[in-house]
């Protein structure tokens, strides 16, 4: 529903008893003021910024460490994000020190009101309903650019009830959210026990843990590794033939781990063959054509995948001029650039789908492996061995960058063919269980913010609580709010300035001591 939608909606339809219907302009007083930290270098302040509020806590820091301007805020106050609003960030300063209490520009606040819970106000904006409107009436191309004016959010209907009716309403959410936050957590420790114990197969694999049982009993019958890395190197000399040929590089073992009998050290260099990607304009862009593979399309569950966020397409007459950068079925591919070393994007690898045919993209190499089986090598370069030799290969730098002759570099574990199948087998079976568990964990955690809407929904709707006659009417509310915002009209007006000394730690007393941050 756009913003014109909600000018026009009648707001006071069907609402419980004693309620009033007012918007969320109604109800906003801004007495924050400009203040620069850095102008007090020596004094302390608690913080609320928009990183910070991942973890719910606000930075204590001092003012020489605080580079922009801050608006002054105060204990009860509610911060609305303003930034890409479809992450719905919305905060209650909290009275976490006796340090003056700052805030980022970014937030649009709501100072306290008499009349006005601002935990039932807090709980209001983290519906899904009024993230959507946000996202809907933003400013900005996209992203961390997107922005909402608090303008936007001023005509919003806004149920109030009567003040003690909002306490208990509050108590019941945070009782039933108590108890949803506990399993909530419970399955996302259950997700990093699962991502743990992924990690763990992988390293069982590559160190031949996975397939011990299996090597002993096959033992006298297996040939070693060696000389099917002997076969990859005959193979690749004959791919080169009439050229200026190079060996590649063995391995320096001297630092290696000890491999399982049979298993050998090999350079990436010597059983395969990198190719980097072409730059391709992106004002070619069109709505149809052939995809062009980007390092967004690498999953990090090893699959290449396409949606419709995600999917570039470039006239067909690139790939009829480009060829040699066409991508095909069942090919490993990898990650060459990340803006950091996080979430191992850098040197992500994964393995194309069976129909797969798409232009490969100059921040994505092409690995083409030489009698070595794909699937092996993609769970190989998912698994510890190849996420520290990235990690080592770090610059530092804004940008992180990888090249194929590091690659080329790089030693991997190499046993037979037929124990790269059993390895494949073996990781693919624990791999499938996985699968189903987490598919269920998401599931349930859909499950439990669905339900968590559906107590907004009862909470806002007058449902949640029993209504008491003996309350005071919202409507008696309404007019003390209004009589409070007139009051402080001309000072919300003044500006604090830039040398200003000694802000206090609160702007005024808290209205509401009973609700903590």
């Amino acid at each position: 529903m756009t913003k014109t939608d909600f000018q026009c909606t009648q707001v006071g339809e069907a609402l419980p008893k004693g309620w009033a219907a007012t918007t969320l302009g109604e109800l906003r007083q801004d007495l924050s003021k400009s203040i620069e930290p850095k102008a007090n270098p020596d004094q302390e302040y608690e913080l609320y910024s928009v990183p910070s509020f991942e973890l719910r806590n606000p930075e204590i820091t001092y003012g020489s460490d605080i580079g922009s301007a801050k608006r002054t805020v105060q204990k009860d106050v509610v911060l609305l994000c303003k930034i890409n609003p479809r992450i719905n960030r919305v905060w209650v300063v909290g009275d976490h020190t006796p340090n003056a209490k700052i805030a980022s520009t970014e937030w649009i606040p709501f100072f306290p009101l008499p009349g006005l819970n601002p935990r039932f106000l807090s709980y209001f904006m983290q519906r899904h309903e009024f993230r959507d409107y946000l996202a809907t009436n933003v400013s900005g191309v996209g992203g961390s650019l997107m922005r909402v004016k608090s303008s936007t959010i001023e005509p919003y209907p806004f149920p109030l009830p009567p003040l003690n009716e909002q306490r208990r309403i509050v108590e019941k959410i945070e009782e039933l959210f108590t108890n949803l936050d506990a399993g909530i957590q419970s399955m996302k420790q259950t997700q990093a026990l699962l991502k743990s114990y992924r990690r763990s197969v992988l390293k069982a694999a590559v160190e031949g843990d996975l397939s011990r049982e299996w090597r002993e009993e096959y033992r006298d019958e297996l040939e070693p590794a060696s000389e099917l890395l002997e076969r990859i190197l005959q193979e690749r000399r004959g791919k080169f033939s009439g050229k200026k040929y190079k060996e590649p590089a063995s391995p320096d073992t001297s630092k290696l781990p000890a491999l399982p009998e049979g298993w050998v050290w090999a350079t990436w260099g010597q059983v395969g063959i990198s190719q980097n990607g072409r730059a391709f304009p992106s004002k070619e862009y069109s709505s149809s054509g052939i995809k062009l593979l980007r390092p967004g399309n690498l999953h990090a569950d090893g699959f290449v995948q396409w949606t419709d966020k995600n999917t570039r397409y470039m006239p067909e007459k690139w790939a009829e001029e480009y060829p040699s950068y066409l991508v095909g079925p069942r090919e490993l591919v990898i990650n060459l650039t990340a803006q950091s070393l996080a979430d191992e994007f850098l040197g992500r690898v994964c393995l194309t789908g069976g129909e797969e045919h798409c232009l490969l993209n100059q921040r994505i190499a092409r690995l083409t492996p030489i009698n070595v089986l794909p699937k092996y090598l993609l769970w190989m370069f998912k698994s510890h061995v190849f996420r520290r030799y990235v990690d080592s290969l770090n610059t530092g730098s804004l940008i992180q960058h990888m090249f194929t002759s590091q690659i080329a570099e790089f030693a991997l574990p190499l046993p037979t063919l037929d124990e790269q199948r059993i390895l494949v087998e073996e990781v693919e079976r624990r791999f499938s269980v996985v699968d189903n568990l987490e598919a269920a964990v998401e599931a349930n955690l859909r499950q439990a913010e669905v339900l968590r809407q559906s107590i907004f929904e009862q909470a806002f709707s007058g449902e949640l609580v029993p209504q008491d006659p003996d309350d005071e009417p919202a409507s008696v509310l309404l007019e003390r709010i209004g009589a409070e915002r007139e009051s402080v009209k001309p000072k919300s007006r003044q500006n604090v300035g830039r040398a200003r000394k000694n802000v206090p730690a609160a702007v005024t007393p808290s209205l509401f001591p009973e609700q903590g941050e």
